[in-house]
């Protein structure tokens, strides 16, 4: 089976839920371990507690983030509207692939909260969580048809500096031939 298939990628679907639900529960037992501690510390050395009170914070923190974008899952709601002439916080490319056998392809970047999808003909093939990305550009490549094949390939750029507040823009080839863009302006 080649590897590239739409089917392939289905298990993946559900990790990244599980892995994200995981990274919260870490991040809040570390940061109430650290602030245990940091208020154990407070008496002897105030300094130290002061340290492990802002680690406390921070990581407490990031537990809280990733509790929000858990919550802004693409696939528990319907997408953002954005505001014409703003850089749009969800993207969203769809197109149809295919001459006799038609199938329409829905990606879809919500800029802010990470969530990345990939669908074909309404099944969820692609699905990731990306923050904190050293990337500039990110690449998928899968095979859409039973009868007629074809190979579709999306590629989203970022710039190298404020990427959350930046156009991303996204392109998007049906066995080598351009078919869809999005500037990453609404």
């Amino acid at each position: 089976m080649n590897p590239r298939t739409a089917a392939d990628a289905v298990p993946g679907v559900r990790g990244a839920r599980a892995r994200l639900i995981a990274l919260i529960s870490v991040a809040f037992a570390v940061g109430a371990a650290f602030l245990l501690w940091a208020l154990s510390a407070v008496g002897s050395n105030t300094r130290q507690a002061f340290v492990l009170l802002i680690f406390a914070a921070v990581v407490l923190g990031t537990g809280v983030f990733l509790g929000v974008a858990l919550a802004k899952d693409p696939s528990r709601r319907a997408p953002g509207v954005s505001r014409p002439g703003r850089v749009a916080t969800t993207h969203t490319l769809a197109f149809t692939v295919g001459e006799r056998e038609t199938h329409t392809v829905v990606y879809t970047f919500d800029q802010m909260w990470g969530w990345l999808t990939i669908s074909v003909d309404g099944k969820l093939i692609v699905k990731k969580f990306i923050t904190y990305s050293f990337q500039l550009s990110r690449v998928f490549e899968f095979e859409v048809g039973q009868h007629e094949r074809h190979i579709v390939r999306i590629e989203k750029t970022r710039p190298l500096f404020f990427a959350g507040v930046n156009p991303q823009p996204i392109r998007a080839f049906c066995d080598g031939v351009q078919v869809a863009e999005n500037s990453g302006v609404s």
